[in-house]
């Protein structure tokens, strides 16, 4: 056994992962891809969805074999790409030059001072926060199990369900449960008159609190259009504020810039405080219409040397000219000046100077 990021993992399921076969067709082009899967099955799902949509692929289970082998499976298997989901000392040492590691989780801090001034707010939040003042949108806070219960049930599960589907990962009930009957956690509550329509829970870990779960009631995205959502993240940092506190986490957030949470989360203006120490490796064997489409929409947010930095991954020069206002826009709101450019519109992909 050794200790990694502070759980106990066998070597073995490191060096010799579980395998998966995946055929289907990518979401974009519809045109054939397949894909070898080395790692764990937990990330699977998202990584998939990614790449396949909603119509799940064909997954044929391989067995384990040894990671250090993945450049002749690829090539026995005919996959285009592999995937390799696992912690950053393992990919660290099975990286080579034309690989790309993408962080499995980013995470983000706010100022909540800043948030809650109605001088600063961008016009996504003032847009937002209107529709919370006309739908009459007001809080409450709870600690008893009932309404935990209510809204882990009937809130949370059917929120991440249909938001994500079979990449859900939700957090496990009697874990937060027993951070609030602690005194460590707290259910804040979004009410519609005397209904609550939309919940969020806040953990108090350490010196800044952190946003933990969401849910809006039964799943219902007819909801959102009430400014729920927004309004769950607003009386939370409102509250954390009146508990005495001046920052707040606002929990993780995939890091590809198409991503709907990271994309939700600009209008609070956050500060990026890092990756996780978790990623997923894509290994390009070839480059075809369907692996171009792929990776041309996997553009993201990484960690370089201490260095936050965004990498555009573009089919050509008119692709990644087409994307330059995003820079600018992740520059203003994230402060992120540095960034790489790879080309994927030739044989093999190219790291080409970002200007």
């Amino acid at each position: 056994m050794q200790q990694l990021f502070g759980k106990p993992i066998r070597i073995i399921s490191l060096l010799v992962p579980k395998m998966w076969l995946i055929e289907g067709n990518e979401r974009i082009t519809g045109k054939p891809l397949s894909v070898l899967w080395c790692g764990p099955i937990v990330q699977q799902a998202y990584m998939l969805t990614r790449i396949f949509g909603v119509k799940a692929p064909d997954r044929h289970y391989l067995g384990r074999r040894p990671v250090i082998l993945l450049k002749h499976l690829l090539k026995r298997y005919g996959c285009s790409l592999g995937v390799v989901a696992g912690p950053d000392q393992l990919l660290t040492r099975l990286r080579q030059r034309d690989d790309i590691e993408v962080s499995w989780w980013i995470g983000s801090e706010v100022d909540i001072a800043a948030v809650l001034d109605p001088d600063d707010h961008p016009h996504s939040l003032k847009d937002d926060l209107r529709r919370v003042r006309k739908n009459g949108l007001e809080f409450r806070c709870a600690t008893d199990a009932e309404s935990y219960r209510r809204f882990y049930d009937n809130y949370y599960l059917p929120t991440i369900v249909a938001s994500h589907g079979a990449a859900a990962l939700p957090s496990d009930f009697d874990t937060r449960w027993s951070r609030i009957m602690k005194g460590e956690a707290e259910l804040v509550w979004v009410m519609r008159g005397d209904e609550p329509i939309c919940g969020m829970v806040v953990c108090y870990d350490d010196s800044v609190p952190i946003l933990r779960d969401i849910g809006i009631k039964n799943g219902d995205k007819a909801l959102r259009k009430t400014g729920a959502i927004t309004a769950a993240y607003y009386f939370a940092l409102q509250r954390i504020e009146a508990r005495g506190f001046d920052r707040a986490r606002l929990g993780l957030s995939r890091p590809f810039l198409n991503d709907g949470v990271l994309t939700f989360k600009e209008k609070f203006r956050p500060e990026l405080t890092g990756t996780s120490q978790e990623s997923f490796l894509i290994r390009i064997n070839s480059l075809c219409d369907a692996s171009r489409s792929f990776l041309s929409k996997s553009s993201f947010i990484g960690e370089a040397e201490g260095e936050l930095r965004v990498t555009l991954i573009a089919a050509n020069d008119d692709d990644y000219k087409a994307r330059v206002p995003l820079l600018h826009r992740l520059s203003s709101i994230y402060g992120i000046n540095a960034c790489s450019y790879i080309d994927v519109s030739g044989r093999r992909p190219r790291i080409r100077k970002a200007s």
